[in-house]
C-alpha cells in the first residue's frame, strides 16, 4: 500500500538516496529481459545484488510494496545478509522505478494483473539462475510473496510476510478502524473526502499525511529511501492507480476484492509474519496468515524503520 505524501516533502529525496549507500560488500546491478505474458512484449526488469551471487548460495530476495513504488527502501535490509553466504537481491517491479514503464496502459486491468508480477518474479529467479532462496515481501510485496509461495516452488526455503494483508477487504476494515480513532477534525476530513471523491484537496492531503505519520511510519522526517519511493509513484502513478486506486482507504482498483486466504494452507515453508504496533497492516489484517499457514511464527509490534536493529536481528535469527 502507498501513502499520499505532500509533494513538498519529495524535494529532499535527491539529497540522500539508497544508490549512494556504502555496504562494504560487492554491489552489482543490471536489466533482465521479461516477456510480458499478456502481450508478448519484452520489457526490462532492473535489479540490484548487494553481496556476491554464486552457485550454491541462498540469497534473500526482497519484494517492494505499492504496487507502484521502487525497491530502494528495501536496501535497508542489507545488514541482514552481510556476513552470510547469500546476498540481498532487490528489483523494481515492471512499471516501476528503473524497470520498463507502460503509462499508456493506465487503467488496463487485463495488463496490470497479479499474474504479471508473479511471472516477473519467476523470470528473475530463472534469469539469475537462482535455485534456492529466501523471500521477503513488504505490504503489496507480501501479497506477491504469498501468491508465489502457494505454488510451492521447490527452491523457496523461508518466507517473510512483512506488513501485508491476507485480503484487501480486511485491509479496508483495518483502515476504517484506524480512521475512527483519529482526532475528529482529521477523521471527518478523510471520511468526507472518501464519500464525495474529493481527495485532491489540500485539506484531505494534510489529513492523509497525519494518518500516515501515525500508521505508516512514525519517524519525523520520513527516511529518504521511503520518500524516494513516493517520488517514483508521483512520477508515474500508472500501476498504483490501476491496481489500488487513488486512496488507501477505499480501494477501487483491480486489487479491491483480492484475497489469498483460501490458498494459505498450501504454504509449507517456514514463514515469519511481522507487523508494527500502529501498522496499517493491523493484527486483523495478518491473522489469517497465522491461522492458516502450518509452520508460522508471528512477531507483532516490530517495524523495520522504527526499530531497525531489533527487526534485523529478528530476520537474521529466523533466516540463518
Amino acid at each position: 500500500m502507498l501513502p499520499r505524501i505532500a509533494t513538498a516533502l519529495l524535494c529532499i529525496v535527491g539529497l540522500v538516496t539508497s544508490a549512494n549507500a556504502t555496504y562494504g560488500t560487492p554491489v552489482s546491478e543490471g536489466l533482465l529481459d521479461f516477456k510480458i505474458p499478456s502481450t508478448g512484449e519484452i520489457g526490462k526488469t532492473w535489479y540490484r545484488i548487494i553481496g556476491k551471487l554464486k552457485p550454491g548460495v541462498r540469497p534473500l530476495i526482497a519484494l517492494h510494496g505499492g504496487p507502484g513504488v521502487n525497491s530502494g527502501y528495501l536496501e535497508a535490509l542489507a545488514p541482514v545478509t552481510k556476513g552470510c553466504p547469500g546476498p540481498l537481491i532487490v528489483y523494481d517491479q515492471i512499471g516501476n522505478g528503473k524497470s520498463t514503464h507502460y503509462p499508456e496502459r493506465i487503467g488496463n486491468t487485463t495488463f496490470w494483473t497479479t499474474d504479471l508480477f508473479v511471472a516477473e518474479l519467476d523470470n528473475v529467479l530463472k534469469k539469475l539462475k537462482i535455485t534456492e532462496y529466501d523471500l521477503i515481501g513488504h505490504s503489496w510485496g507480501a501479497m506477491l510473496a504469498a501468491m508465489h509461495a502457494v505454488k510451492q516452488p521447490k527452491g523457496l526455503k523461508h518466507l517473510v510476510l512483512w506488513s501485508g494483508p491476507a485480503s484487501m477487504p480486511l485491509w479496508i476494515q483495518a483502515q476504517n478502524t484506524w480512521i475512527s480513532q483519529l482526532p475528529p477534525p482529521i477523521r471527518d476530513v478523510l471520511i468526507r473526502g472518501e464519500e464525495t471523491g474529493e481527495t485532491d484537496t489540500e485539506e484531505y492531503e494534510a489529513a492523509s499525511n497525519y494518518f500516515y505519520s501515525k500508521h505508516f511510519c512514525r519517524l519525523d522526517p520520513f527516511p529518504a529511501s521511503l520518500l524516494e519511493g513516493f517520488a517514483a509513484i508521483e512520477n508515474d502513478p500508472t500501476v498504483y492507480l490501476t491496481m489500488n486506486g487513488p486512496s488507501e482507504f477505499s480501494v477501487t482498483g483491480s486489487l479491491r476484492t483480492w484475497t489469498i486466504i483460501p490458498e494459505l494452507h498450501k504454504i509449507k515453508v517456514p514463514t515469519l509474519v511481522t507487523n508494527g504496533r500502529y501498522d496499517e497492516a493491523a493484527d486483523i489484517v495478518v491473522k489469517p496468515f497465522v491461522q492458516k499457514i502450518r509452520n508460522v511464527k508471528w512477531v507483532s509490534h516490530t517495524a523495520l524503520f522504527e526499530e531497525p536493529e531489533k527487526y534485523k536481528r529478528l530476520l537474521k535469527k529466523f533466516l540463518y
